[in-house]
């Protein structure tokens, strides 16, 4: 797979994470969302794109 399908891949995921009420803890790779505990999601690059995206970046 290229990268800039990759990235684009990872971006989508990111994407879809946050319109499911999930949003990024100060631990690299871990989600939450509301009250429940934080979540570890697989991919650090997905952490970074979300972070990215609700910094004003567009998906």
């Amino acid at each position: 797979m290229p990268d800039d399908e990759l990235t684009a891949l990872v971006r989508a995921i990111a994407w879809e994470l946050i319109q499911l009420g999930y949003v990024p803890t100060e631990r690299p790779g871990f989600v939450q969302r509301g009250d429940r505990e934080p979540v570890r999601i697989v991919a650090t690059e997905t952490w970074q794109a979300m972070q990215q995206i609700l910094q004003g970046a567009q998906p």
